[in-house]
C-alpha cells in the first residue's frame, strides 16, 4: 500500500424505496451475504489502501454510528458525519455504502486515482468516482443509472430479494460471507441453535443467534437474519427473514421477505401488516 487517500463514504440514502425493511435500519445496514452493506464497502476498502475515511449518514440515523464503533480497521481512520456534503473540498475518492460494490472496483480506481499520469477511466465504475477538487458529490439515484445490473444498487425489496439470493447460490464471487459454519448443508452463524431434523434445501444460511425449532422445513434460498426466531413447524422457502423477526408455528413463507410485522410477497409486490403477533413479530422494539 502506498500514501494514504482520502475516502468519502456515503450511507446517508433515504430508505423510501426499500420501506418496510428500512423500518428497523438504514438502507446502508441491510444484511447481504451476512453482513451488513456498508460492511462489504469497509472491508474491500480495507484491503487494498490506508485510508481516511469520512463516513455520512444520514439526520438521525444512530445504528450505523454504533456499528461502526465497534469495528476497527487497520490502515482505515474512520469519522462519521451526519452533514451533507454537496462537494468534495480535496482530491478524492467517494464510494456509495450503501449498495453492492465489487471489491475489485474498489481496488482498480484506487490505482487510477494514486497513477500520476492523470490515467482516466472511459466506462464509470458503479458507486465509486474519483473526483479532484470542488467536484459535485454523486447520489444513490446517480449510481442507479450508471448500474448495468439494478440489483447491485438494490432500487426495490425485490432486487434486495435477488440479491440476498444471490449470496447464498455463489452467483457474486465478490460477495465473501464471514464467520460461516457448514453443517449439514447448511451455512451457520455463530451462537445459532437448529433444532429441526428435516433434511434441509440448497442455500440455507441461518444468521447469528438465530433459533430454529423442531419440525421446521427449510427449503431451497431459505435465509435466516441473525437473532431471528423460527417456531416449531414452520415453512420458508425462497425467503428472506430479517433480522430480530419472529416466524410463527406453521407459518408458511415462499419468495417472500419477512421483516417484523410485515409480510412482503415477490411475485404480487403485495406488502401486509401481519397483526396477529404469534405469526409475525419484530422480537426488538
Amino acid at each position: 500500500m502506498s500514501k494514504s487517500i482520502d475516502v468519502l463514504l456515503l450511507a446517508d440514502r433515504d430508505g423510501k424505496s426499500l420501506w418496510p425493511l428500512t423500518e428497523a435500519m438504514p438502507p446502508c445496514l441491510l444484511p447481504v451475504g451476512g453482513k451488513p452493506l456498508i460492511m462489504h464497502a469497509l472491508e474491500a476498502l480495507a484491503t487494498c489502501a490506508t485510508a481516511n475515511v469520512t463516513i455520512v449518514v444520514a439526520t438521525g440515523d444512530e445504528m450505523t454510528p454504533a456499528l461502526l464503533a465497534e469495528v476497527g480497521f487497520p490502515t482505515l481512520t474512520i469519522t462519521v458525519s451526519s452533514l451533507p456534503r454537496p462537494f468534495v473540498e480535496t482530491n478524492m475518492l467517494v464510494i456509495r455504502g450503501d449498495i453492492v460494490i465489487a471489491p475489485h472496483a474498489i481496488e482498480d480506481m484506487i490505482m487510477e486515482f494514486e497513477d500520476e499520469s492523470g490515467l482516466s477511466r472511459a466506462e464509470p465504475i458503479v458507486g465509486v468516482w474519483r473526483l479532484a477538487a470542488g467536484q459535485s458529490v454523486p447520489t444513490w439515484r446517480q449510481a442507479a443509472t450508471l448500474s448495468g445490473n439494478d440489483d447491485r444498487t438494490l432500487p426495490d425489496l425485490a432486487a434486495f430479494w435477488r440479491m440476498s439470493v444471490s449470496s447464498v447460490t455463489s452467483e457474486f464471487a465478490d460477495i465473501n460471507p464471514a464467520g460461516w459454519l457448514s453443517v449439514d448443508g447448511m451455512r451457520i452463524g455463530m451462537n445459532a441453535r437448529v433444532l429441526t431434523r428435516r433434511a434441509p434445501g440448497r442455500g440455507v444460511c441461518i444468521g447469528a443467534e438465530a433459533f430454529v425449532d423442531r419440525n421446521v422445513q427449510l427449503g431451497d434460498n431459505a435465509i435466516i437474519g441473525d437473532r431471528a426466531y423460527i417456531a416449531k413447524g414452520a415453512k420458508i422457502t425462497r425467503s428472506v427473514v430479517m433480522p430480530d423477526t419472529y416466524v410463527g408455528a406453521g407459518f408458511i413463507l415462499d419468495r417472500s421477505i419477512a421483516s417484523g410485522s410485515w409480510l412482503c410477497g415477490i411475485d404480487t409486490g403485495s406488502i401486509a401488516r401481519i397483526a396477529d403477533q404469534t405469526m409475525l413479530a419484530r422480537l426488538v422494539a
